[in-house]
């Protein structure tokens, strides 16, 4: 006759044994469940973060477009400000610090140096030295498009915004395409952008 505590050991193996059953077809539709569950938050996760840059970008061209199109300076404004620190390569309404403002990029004597030009009043900051990587790359290409120019950048803005009647000029950037020196100029009139390229040759 078994002792009682072999009784015990018995009935709880048994017990176990039984627990183990009952848990494993659990323990197998818990799993599918939270393999599904991740599955799928997974891909709510990937679909969401694909459409965080898009309405960002969404957002900023919205913000730009309001920007540039109540400005009191314009980009030609901005163009001639910028003009006494030396020829402007480029210039661009942008965001930054969480304001628009305009960017205008100029040469003088082979230095390169961008300068802020406020859209409301039309004064300047003091011309700083570019030295980010990138944009004095950009620069120095700019720059080298505008040495075979004959023609301003507010000239090209001038004629791009004669074309399309009602637009507000965001941006002028000269780039060498084919040999020839061309300024691409971006519009925006509401929620409709063009790019228009001009020759300044």
């Amino acid at each position: 006759m078994p002792s009682p505590s072999s009784m015990g050991s018995t009935s709880t193996s048994a017990a176990n044994g039984d627990s183990r059953e009952f848990m494993r077809p659990l323990t197998s539709r818990i799993s599918q469940v939270l393999h599904t569950c991740c599955a799928v938050t997974g891909t709510m996760l990937l679909t969401t973060h694909a459409a965080f840059p898009q309405v960002s970008v969404d957002r900023e061209r919205a913000e730009l477009a309001e920007a540039v199109s109540a400005a009191t300076e314009t980009l030609q404004a901005g163009l001639s400000a910028a003009a006494k620190y030396g020829q402007p390569i480029s210039a661009r309404f942008e965001i930054g610090f969480e304001e628009v403002h305009l960017s205008v990029y100029v040469t003088n004597k082979g230095t390169l140096s961008e300068l802020l030009v406020d859209r409301t009043t039309g004064t300047t900051s003091t011309p700083d030295s570019i030295e980010d990587p990138q944009d004095l790359v950009n620069a120095r290409a700019q720059s080298a498009a505008m040495a075979k120019a004959t023609r301003s950048l507010s000239d090209a803005v001038g004629r791009a915004l004669a074309s399309h009647p009602g637009f507000h000029a965001l941006s002028v950037v000269p780039a060498l395409k084919g040999g020839h020196p061309v300024a691409e100029v971006a519009l925006v009139k509401g929620t409709d952008w063009k790019s228009v390229p001009e020759r300044l040759d």
